[in-house]
């Protein structure tokens, strides 16, 4: 039975696509789409939203309430093209993904390492955090290079990591893609593709302070010249036991692309497409990546986090005061910053000098929740995860 159903669109005579969806904790509908035409104007106070495109394409966002009204509905782009990719909601974060042939889309100052920065003269991937409360960016980044990339999906973990797929186009089929800009991150006990043939899927990853760890391609590992090479990332979604599970197509032939069984059991058609027909016929494919251990910190049994061998904050929970201790000697002052999961400053305190190798930090009255604590001495930093109950 149908309960709701309407057009959505202000001019007819233009184009103007939905692609996407998801739905936050309150029930609220939203929906991410790309187009030309003008959408309905329904933006928060305070925010740079456009009900017009600031350019030939920009993508739009709309917000329906569990009573079927437009509640927020707005354009965001620079003044190129812009393509919708991916739509996640957690909490009171709405992360948004899509690619961006713009020279000025709204980026902030605090992009942290997001690969290059800057737009890079070619199709690029943009990522913006929202907080749904006020409708304001808290994070906006290109992740760009000289090849074109398209992100399809986009997630966040329990502990606000954000993971964002999608594929890079190539051009030849006999050797490796010529993708060295695409500035690939290593990271210890991650999958690490070993080569790049043909067009590849991607997956970058970021933990809460939107910080770049990790950054991988999947695809064909073997040339040849009887097939483009061709591995498609569409979509992301995470198990509530932190597994993240890409979906996408390949044309690769047999054992070109990576197959792992899965506790000794397959799932799967072993043998990819058609090879009489490489090029033109495409397999669909799952891949799984344990993601454990990504999060800024973990949490001990003992309540005590460590972020190197030399820091310990403790007691952890707490009820908003707790201690640093330096279990090595720390001749430099310190910088001790807190943030929210929204990224927000709460509480800073600078040139901080361990009394008998420990810190007392009180920031006042926080309310309950996860928090972290940054700290830096001017040669190294660190990030602690805590919590206050």
């Amino acid at each position: 039975m149908i309960i709701f159903s309407t057009l959505y669109a202000e001019d007819l005579q233009l184009v103007h696509r939905i692609k996407r969806g998801d739905i936050d904790s309150n029930g609220n509908f939203y929906m991410l789409g790309s187009g030309t035409g003008n959408v309905p104007s329904v933006a928060p106070a305070g925010t740079f939203y456009s009900a017009s495109n600031a350019g030939s394409f920009d993508m739009s966002f709309h917000r329906f309430s569990p009573a079927d009204s437009l509640t927020w509905s707005t354009c965001i782009g620079g003044s190129g093209l812009e393509g919708d990719g991916g739509i996640y909601i957690r909490d009171s974060l709405m992360v948004l993904v899509g690619n961006s042939y713009s020279t000025n889309y709204p980026t902030t100052i605090n992009a942290g390492d997001s690969g290059h920065v800057n737009f890079d003269a070619s199709t690029d991937i943009v990522m913006t955090k929202f907080n749904l409360k006020t409708g304001q960016i808290l994070w906006s980044a290109y992740h760009s290079t000289s090849a074109n990339e398209y992100p399809h999906g986009v997630v966040l973990d329990q502990n606000y990591n954000m993971f964002v797929a999608g594929y890079l186009t190539c051009t030849g089929t006999s050797g490796a893609c010529n993708v060295n800009t695409f500035k690939k991150l290593a990271y210890s006990g991650y999958y690490n593709h070993p080569t790049q043939i043909g067009s590849e899927a991607f997956i970058l990853g970021f933990n809460s302070t939107n910080k770049r760890r990790w950054t991988t391609q999947f695809g064909s590992t073997v040339a040849n010249t009887g097939s483009s090479n061709e591995d498609h990332g569409y979509s992301l979604a995470i198990s509530h036991d932190n597994k993240i599970f890409m979906a996408g197509e390949s044309n690769a032939k047999n054992s070109m692309l990576p197959l792992v069984r899965w506790n000794s059991v397959c799932y799967y058609d072993s043998v990819m497409a058609d090879s009489a027909k490489l090029g033109t016929n495409y397999d669909a494919y799952i891949a799984m990546f344990e993601i454990e251990g990504f999060h800024v910190v973990g949490i001990d049994e003992q309540k005590q986090v460590s972020i190197t061998e030399g820091i310990v904050l403790f007691p952890n929970p707490n009820n908003g005061i707790f201690t640093l201790r330096f279990t090595q000697t720390q001749t430099r002052a310190v910088n001790v910053h807190v943030m929210n999961v929204l990224g927000q400053v709460v509480y800073s305190v600078e040139g901080c000098r361990p009394n008998e190798g420990e810190i007392q930090v009180n920031p006042g009255t926080l309310k309950k929740g996860i928090y972290f604590i940054s700290i830096s001495d001017g040669n190294k930093s660190g990030a602690i995860k805590f919590i206050i109950n």
